[in-house]
């Protein structure tokens, strides 16, 4: 198959959408020449969402730019091959169950421009390698359990206009050269 986009996005609230039922099917990340991929509230079992983990082959589709997974409760912590999608644009895996660390390598994803991981299970420190984001225009890590001080490479970036980092646990000040 040589399928480049699959969008099955439902809408977060009202009528219509997908509802569709079991697990991620783990062939989607076999579609190598994927680049557009969008289950954004899509998966439902019995009514509830999935609770699967995001699988090591995440990273398989290496073109992907976009990939949206926002909504499915998947759990457990974010594969390291998301982190190897140097592609990636919009990456959003946001209102889930993810737990564990933002780890370092998110600086490897220079292309991207919007990033939301917000409202899951996130701990630790945001690593200030989010300062290589040098494209990110919109970031949303809000409603995690995130610690420590807001790195000042965040405010660094020019191109940077949406931050949403609210509901954590996050000490220190605002760095002056906001």
């Amino acid at each position: 198959v040589n399928l480049e986009q699959l969008n099955l996005d439902s809408p977060w609230e009202g009528g219509g959408g997908n509802y569709l039922e079991g697990e991620i099917p783990t062939e989607i990340w076999n579609l190598i020449n994927l680049t557009h991929l969008r289950l954004t509230g899509s998966y439902t079992d019995d009514g509830n969402n999935t609770s699967e983990e995001l699988p090591p082959e995440i990273g398989n589709p290496v073109n992907m730019t976009h990939l949206g997974l926002s909504g499915n409760l998947p759990s457990g912590e974010i594969p390291p091959a998301i982190w190897t999608l140097t592609n990636l644009t919009i990456l959003g895996i946001s209102s889930d169950s993810i737990t564990g660390i933002i780890p370092s390598e998110i600086g490897n994803l220079t292309h991207l421009i919007w990033l939301g991981l917000g409202g899951n299970q996130l701990s630790g420190n945001i690593p200030a390698e989010i300062g290589s984001l040098v494209n990110l225009q919109s970031l949303y890590l809000g409603d995690n359990q995130l610690t420590g001080e807001i790195p000042h490479e965040i405010f660094a970036l020019t191109s940077l206009e949406i931050i949403d980092i609210a509901w954590n646990q996050l000490t220190g000040i605002i760095p002056d050269d906001i």
